[in-house]
């Protein structure tokens, strides 16, 4: 089928805290307020404009810089080394402004200006519904996010630079299939730069626009993003899962990959709705019955039929 894109189940992995032992250099030295205060922006608004006025991006870090095990790693590896001789974020600054946003428990050490900008910096964290930190969100200077990163314990600040700059160049892919609203691609680089969330407008768009074309592709991302929320937000999950199953059931194909993501939608909301507790042990129940039924030969049946049995005891 045309413009079916990664119908496989994606499993995404959170980074996990490195501890490296290194001499701290003169950069290192300072903390991350004192150098925010010369190298990052703390309003987002001005960070666009700056953006905007010399045709940059706008990177926009979400951390907590006194407690966060990752954000300090990060702090430690990326932000606080030099590339090329020169401090990260200068060294970045043909591509990006930066933008900081540190949610610090101790406030005692923040200057006047820095706990003025707490109100801007929680609305900012709530309009761009941030979970969690450290939380990296890549966007034009109007705004538009197109990736979104975070602690990646593999990589050095050469290696995250490298990172960063791949991100921003699929951004611009991004800019170019909008304009032309090649909604397949676009939507594919939306997931793998892990901000599709914020384009539900693009997924309903394209649903709209091309309903015999979109379902199946639609219904796998949909599956997917059932199966990720699955254990963290269960509501989310059974929505997404209800999105997935309607769009396969409006789905008229043949594709070999159908009873999958059929299998894994039903799986996803089994587990949401045991994440949800014993109330919802029966619809728990009904879900992976469902999943088994789908596709009995699949290798997970065997996992199916344990966790069926489970729950009718």
């Amino acid at each position: 089928m045309p413009h079916l894109f990664a119908l496989a189940t994606m499993l995404v992995l959170q980074p996990q805290p490195t501890a490296v032992c290194t001499q701290p250099s003169a950069i290192e030295k300072l903390t991350f307020q004192q150098k925010s205060q010369a190298e990052w922006l703390p309003n987002l608004e001005d960070a666009k404009g700056k953006a905007k006025d010399s045709g940059r991006d706008v990177i926009a870090v979400f951390h907590g810089s006194d407690w966060c095990t990752p954000c300090m790693a990060l702090d430690r590896i990326v932000w606080k080394k030099e590339i090329g001789g020169k401090p990260f974020t200068e060294a970045m600054s043909n591509n990006f402004i930066f933008a900081n946003f540190d949610f610090v428990r101790d406030q005692s050490k923040l200057s006047a200006d820095q706990k003025a900008q707490l109100v801007h910096r929680d609305a900012v964290q709530k309009e761009l519904n941030v979970p969690g930190y450290p939380t990296i969100l890549l966007m034009t200077s109007d705004g538009f996010i197109y990736g979104k990163t975070g602690f990646v314990a593999e990589m050095d600040a050469d290696a995250y630079a490298h990172h960063l700059r791949k991100m921003q160049e699929n951004g611009k892919k991004v800019a170019e299939l909008r304009k032309s609203k090649s909604y397949p691609e676009l939507v594919q680089i939306l997931e793998q730069q892990g901000v599709i969330s914020y384009h539900e407008d693009i997924l309903q768009n394209w649903e709209k626009n091309a309903p015999e074309q979109s379902r199946l592709p639609l219904g796998a991302l949909f599956s997917r993003r059932a199966l990720k929320e699955s254990k963290y937000s269960p509501d989310d999950s059974v929505r997404f899962a209800t999105k997935a199953l309607q769009l396969l059931s409006a789905d008229t194909s043949t594709h070999p990959a159908k009873p999958i993501i059929l299998q894994d939608s039903y799986i996803a909301m089994g587990l949401a709705y045991e994440a949800k507790g014993p109330d919802f042990k029966m619809q728990a129940l009904s879900s992976f019955q469902k999943a088994l039924e789908a596709l009995p030969t699949s290798p997970k049946a065997n996992g199916l039929a344990e966790k069926i049995q489970k729950l009718s005891t």
